[in-house]
C-alpha cells in the first residue's frame, strides 16, 4: 500500500513538473513574440523565399518604388512608376489610370503575371530588355461602378459610369527626418554627387543609406553604373528595386550586377533610370497620387 502510494505520488509530481516546464515555454515563447512585435508598425514579416523577412507596407496597395512583388514564379522590388505618355494612354479614363512599373529583367518573362501578395493578378509584364537588366509591367487600375439616375425624367433614366484609380503611384519607400520610414514623393531623376551618401530600398534589406559612387572596372557590365557601401550589401529579392537620393530622387535601379565581381563585395551596379527611359521613350515618372 505504501509503494503504491509513493508511486502515485510520484507520478503526480512528475506530471505537475512537466505541466511547470511547458508553462515556461510559452511564457518565453510569448515574451518572445512580443519582444519580437516591437518593430516599427507596418512591420509584420512575410517571407521572400529565402528566410528574410519582408515589412508588410512593401506588399499592399498602392505599389511604389519599394514594393514587393511576383513576376510569375520570381519576387523583386519595384524600382519606379511610371505612366505613359502616348496618345493612347489619354483616350479613356482606364487608360489614363493605368500605371506601369520598372524592375530587374531577370525577375520575369514577357506575359508573366504580376500579383502582391494576396491581391491576384494586377498585370502583367509587357517588355524586357535585350541589353540591360530591365523589364517593365503594366499594372492595371482598380474599377467601381456607379449607378446615376436622373430624378428630373419621367422614366428615371439610369447609367452606370465606371471611374479608375490607379494601383501605383509616384512615390517610394525611404526615410524621413527622423529616420523612420516613410512614403516619400519622388521628385524627379538625376545622377548621385561624387560624395554623396545614398540609398537602396529593397524588400530584402530595407533602406540602406550607405551607398557612395563607386568606379567599375572594365570588366563591369555596359550601361550600368557602380556604387559601394559601407554597410549593408543588397540581397536576392532586392534585384530591381529603386537607387535613389535622400530626398526621393530616383537614381536608377539595382541590377544583376552584384555576382559578377565577387572580389569586391560591397561593390554593387545599378541601372541609371534615364538610360531605362532613353530605351523606352514612351514613359515618364508617375505622379504622387
Amino acid at each position: 500500500m505504501i509503494t503504491h502510494l509513493r508511486a502515485r505520488r510520484h507520478r503526480l509530481g512528475r506530471r505537475f513538473g512537466t505541466r511547470i516546464l511547458l508553462a515556461c515555454i510559452g511564457v518565453c515563447a510569448t515574451l518572445g513574440m512580443l519582444s519580437a512585435g516591437a518593430a516599427p508598425a507596418g512591420a509584420e514579416p512575410a517571407d521572400d523565399g529565402s528566410g528574410r523577412p519582408v515589412s508588410e507596407f512593401r506588399e499592399q496597395i498602392p505599389i511604389q518604388a519599394g514594393s514587393f512583388i511576383a513576376a510569375g514564379k520570381y519576387r523583386c522590388t519595384v524600382g519606379a512608376v511610371l505612366v505613359s505618355t502616348s496618345f493612347y494612354a489619354a483616350v479613356s479614363p482606364k487608360a489614363k489610370a493605368t500605371r506601369y512599373i520598372v524592375t530587374a529583367g531577370h525577375c520575369g518573362n514577357v506575359g508573366d503575371p504580376i500579383r502582391v501578395n494576396l491581391q491576384g493578378i494586377i498585370g502583367s509584364v509587357i517588355w524586357k530588355s535585350t541589353m540591360l537588366d530591365v523589364s517593365i509591367a503594366r499594372i492595371d487600375p482598380i474599377g467601381e461602378s456607379h449607378v446615376g439616375c436622373d430624378p428630373s425624367s419621367s422614366l428615371h433614366r439610369c447609367t452606370v459610369a465606371t471611374s479608375y484609380m490607379p494601383r501605383a503611384i509616384g512615390r517610394i519607400f525611404l526615410f524621413d527626418h527622423f529616420g523612420r520610414y516613410a512614403s516619400l514623393p519622388v521628385i524627379g531623376m538625376g545622377v548621385p554627387s561624387v560624395n554623396e551618401v545614398f540609398c537602396t530600398s529593397g524588400a530584402r534589406t530595407g533602406v540602406n543609406c550607405s551607398w557612395g559612387v563607386a568606379r567599375l572596372p572594365p570588366a563591369a557590365p555596359i550601361f550600368v553604373l557602380g556604387a559601394r557601401t559601407f554597410r549593408n550589401q543588397v540581397l536576392v529579392g532586392d534585384s530591381g528595386g529603386p537607387v535613389a537620393g535622400r530626398d526621393g530622387r530616383l537614381y536608377g535601379i539595382v541590377s544583376e550586377g552584384l555576382n559578377w565581381n565577387d572580389s569586391d563585395p560591397d561593390l554593387m551596379t545599378y541601372v541609371p533610370i534615364s538610360r531605362i527611359l532613353e530605351e523606352q521613350r514612351g514613359y515618364a515618372l508617375a505622379p504622387v497620387t
